[in-house]
């Protein structure tokens, strides 16, 4: 395991909550493919949160 691919792992561990057991015993390319869906999955759940986020703000807008 590089620094890098330890480094993302904590990060995504502590920030975002991401389980990081099933990458535990990767290495090299199946680790980077791992770390990479891992990182889709937070975007993807970040970005629907800001989304909706910003359709609640709007629609409370709309009602004034």
């Amino acid at each position: 395991m590089t620094n890098l691919q330890r480094l993302t792992l904590e990060r995504l561990a502590d920030f975002f909550g991401v389980d990081t057991t099933a990458a535990q015993g990767l290495d090299g390319s199946a680790l980077d493919a791992w770390i990479e869906a891992a990182e889709d999955d937070v975007f993807q759940k970040e970005h629907a949160a800001l989304v909706d986020g910003w359709a609640q703000w709007v629609a409370r807008g709309s009602q004034s």
